[in-house]
C-alpha cells in the first residue's frame, strides 16, 4: 500500500533509502532492546526457597542485569538488523519476521545468561568499590563461566525467549511495513495489498496518512508497544510470569 508516484532522481532515491535504512535500523534496535531487557526481568524471577512466593529483581540488580542482557543481545542483533537494514526497500511478509524473532528470541535468552557472569562482576567490585585487580580478575573468570551460565539460563528460559520472539516478530514486521509507506519505489506487502483491494478505502487512508505514518509509525511502534512489554514486565503479576520460566 505505497503512495507517491513521484518520479526522484538517482541522488534522491539514495537520499531516501539512507532514511529508510536509518530509520528501520534504529527502530528495530530500540523495539528490541525493550523487549530484551522485558525478557531479562521475566526470565530472571527466582523463588528463594521452596513454597515461598517467587520474587523479581529489583532496583540496581535489575537495571544491571537488564543492560547486560541488551549489550550481549547485540552480539546477534548488530549484524541481523544491518543486513536487514541494507535492504530496506524490500518486502517481508510476517512469516520471515517470524523466522527472524523465533531466531532473535532463542539467541537472546541464551545471551542473557552469557552476560550474567559479567553482571555479576560488576555488582560485586564497581558497586561495593574493590580495587581494579580484583575486578579484572572476577571478568576474566567471567570469560570462563560465560558459555556455561548462557546455556542453563537458556534452556529454563526457552519459553520466555520464544514469546519474545513473537512480539519481535509482530512489532518488528510493522514497524518494517510502516517504514515502506511513503516511499514509491518500495516493494509492496502482499498480504496488505490483499487488505486493500478488499477494503478500498483502507488504501484511500492509507495513501492519505502514508507520509507522516512512514516517519511517526516505525518509532510509535517501537517505544508504546515494546514500552508497554517492559512495563508489565517490571509491574505484572509475578505468579503468571513465573510460569514461563521452566526452573
Amino acid at each position: 500500500m505505497t503512495t507517491t508516484a513521484t518520479h526522484l532522481t538517482i541522488e534522491q532515491r539514495k537520499q531516501e533509502v539512507g532514511r529508510l535504512q536509518t530509520r528501520l535500523v534504529c527502530s528495530l534496535l530500540v523495539y528490541a532492546m525493550l523487549l530484551t531487557s522485558a525478557a531479562a526481568l521475566v526470565a530472571s524471577i527466582y523463588s528463594p526457597g521452596i513454597d515461598q512466593d517467587p520474587q523479581r529483581l529489583i532496583g540496581i540488580n535489575a537495571i544491571s542485569t537488564a543492560v547486560g542482557g541488551c549489550l550481549f543481545t547485540l552480539i546477534f542483533l548488530l549484524p541481523v538488523t544491518r543486513w536487514i537494514g541494507s535492504r530496506a526497500e524490500e518486502s517481508r511478509v510476517l512469516p520471515i519476521w517470524f523466522f527472524v524473532g523465533i531466531s532473535y528470541g532463542i539467541f537472546t535468552v541464551f545471551l542473557i545468561g552469557a552476560s550474567l557472569p559479567f553482571v555479576f562482576a560488576f555488582q560485586i567490585n564497581i558497586l561495593n568499590f574493590r580495587s581494579i585487580g580484583m575486578f579484572l580478575d572476577d571478568v576474566i573468570d567471567a570469560f570462563f563461566r560465560a558459555p556455561l551460565s548462557g546455556f542453563t539460563f537458556g534452556v529454563f528460559a526457552l519459553y520466555v525467549g520464544f514469546i519474545a520472539g513473537i512480539f519481535y516478530s509482530v512489532g518488528a514486521w510493522l514497524i518494517d511495513m510502516l517504514n515502506r509507506m511513503n516511499y514509491p519505489h518500495a516493494y509492496s506487502d502482499p498480504w496488505i495489498e490483499a487488505v486493500g483491494d478488499m477494503l478500498p478505502p483502507t488504501r484511500r487512508w492509507a495513501s492519505a496518512a502514508a507520509p507522516w505514518l512512514s516517519v511517526i509509525g516505525p518509532w510509535a511502534v517501537a517505544i508504546l508497544l515494546g514500552g508497554a512489554i517492559l512495563l508489565y514486565a517490571t509491574t505484572g503479576p509475578i505468579e503468571f510470569l513465573a510460569r514461563f520460566r521452566l526452573g
